[in-house]
């Protein structure tokens, strides 16, 4: 198992994330890992098709292919550059559950490693929005490192 040769690095493109694949980009470069890139698309439940100014409606599936679109170009450009530094990178984006997502993908690609951002929730928001990170860490078959958010991006709220 170890050193790890496949290293899962989830991202929501966000602060926390990027905090992740910093480490995880490192250990990948340190045990010559390959680094596999996801971003998990949540389907979005939009109630009724909603005219835009465009005439085009927009339904969840609309919705949900514009968001895979996006998911893919943010991903599909985090890889090339990180392949630039000579690392072995692949992109993922698939759809459904962040934390199911994110295990399913872990044993799929037989991951050895899960380098996955905490982004710090306590109190009210913990309750209300969970923690894929502590959900990850629960299924996950392989080993888990958490990344806390930097200390600047706290709020206390």
């Amino acid at each position: 198992m170890y050193p790890f040769r496949k290293i899962l690095c989830p991202t929501d493109f966000s602060e926390p994330a990027d905090s992740a694949l910093q480490v995880a980009r490192e250990m990948a470069h340190a045990m010559h890992a390959e680094l596999l890139l996801l971003n998990v698309v949540v389907p979005v439940a939009i109630p009724v098709a909603v005219e835009i100014p465009v005439g085009a409606a927009v339904t969840p599936e609309v919705t949900l292919r514009h968001a895979r679109e996006q998911a893919e170009q943010m991903i599909g450009a985090m890889a090339e550059t990180l392949q630039t530094t000579g690392l072995a990178v692949r992109g993922l984006v698939v759809d459904g559950d962040p934390a199911d997502a994110i295990v399913a993908a872990a044993e799929r690609e037989h991951a050895d490693l899960v380098v996955i951002a905490t982004h710090g929730r306590t109190g009210w928001r913990r309750l209300v929005f969970g923690s894929v990170a502590e959900q990850v860490i629960r299924h996950a078959t392989c080993p888990v490192l958490t990344i806390h958010e930097p200390r600047a991006a706290h709020t206390g709220l």
